[in-house]
């Protein structure tokens, strides 16, 4: 039965098949879409087509907003605004942010200075120097924890040596005591 078949249609065969999956599975996405296409009277279409109708970047024609969607807009605007005002990358944070990546290039070029034959007293000494020359101001402090993940995966992937939560509070207690 298969001697049958020829290449080209079976090529045809494996193209219909796609095509009518795809159709099928594109059908059950967007059928509310399809259904409400259909359901549209000839006053909407024209309404859609009409010369203050705009396309917006996916291709939809959308209507001239109206002055109570502006309104609204505005708000949410100045609401926008106000949240990025707070969250505002201030020259003080952007300096904060490449302090707290120097000290994590510092931290993988000592641990992998440091090698395999370390233990873990030297370890946690080498690690608080580090630290204490880079938070002398206190700076790194709202970064701890995100430090103290880099300080436990760089140690156990350099070093071979698991940092226990008390091994990070005795490096940044001895850190901060100095």
């Amino acid at each position: 039965m298969l001697e049958q078949i020829s290449w080209s249609e079976y090529w045809t065969m494996v193209a219909t098949t796609t095509a009518v999956y795809y159709a099928g599975i594109g059908v059950l996405f967007y059928r509310k879409k399809i259904i409400a296409a259909f359901n549209r009277t000839p006053q909407q279409n024209k309404a859609d087509t009409s010369d203050n109708a705009q396309l917006n970047v996916m291709g939809s024609i959308l209507s001239e907003p109206t002055i109570a969607d502006t309104q609204s807009s505005d708000k949410e605007i100045v609401e926008d605004e106000k949240e990025e005002v707070a969250m505002e990358e201030t020259p003080e944070n952007i300096r904060t942010l490449d302090k707290t990546t120097q000290t994590g290039d510092l931290i993988n070029e000592a641990l992998s200075g440091l090698g395999v034959n370390t233990n873990s007293q030297e370890l946690i000494t080498t690690l608080s120097a580090i630290i204490q020359n880079q938070n002398s101001d206190g700076s790194l402090r709202p970064f701890r924890n995100t430090l103290d993940w880099h300080i436990h995966q760089s140690a156990l992937d350099s070093c071979g040596i698991s940092l226990e939560k008390e091994d990070l509070d005795a490096i940044w207690k001895e850190a901060e005591s100095n």
